[in-house]
């Protein structure tokens, strides 16, 4: 299969997906998706952490899930 940036020739590809054409806009439906995916909130923090044990990461994964559940619950 050749790919339309560079023309490269792969391998192997998985599933049969064919890219649309340059300059063709998504349908609404794909539209949709893409607006709720942008709106999606998560409750972590952006940044870069540094943690000095995986305990330590997984307890504040575990406080910022909870928030989000909470905030889900409380907002409907």
């Amino acid at each position: 299969m050749l790919s339309y940036v560079g023309m490269e020739k792969f391998l192997r590809v998985a599933g049969r997906r064919i890219p649309p054409p340059a300059g063709a806009l998504p349908s609404l439906e794909a539209r949709a998706a893409m607006t709720r995916m942008a709106n999606y909130l998560t409750c972590a923090p952006k940044g870069v952490f540094r943690y000095k044990s995986h305990e330590e990461a997984n307890r504040d994964r575990e406080k910022w899930q909870l928030a989000a559940i909470i905030d889900k619950q409380t907002r409907g």
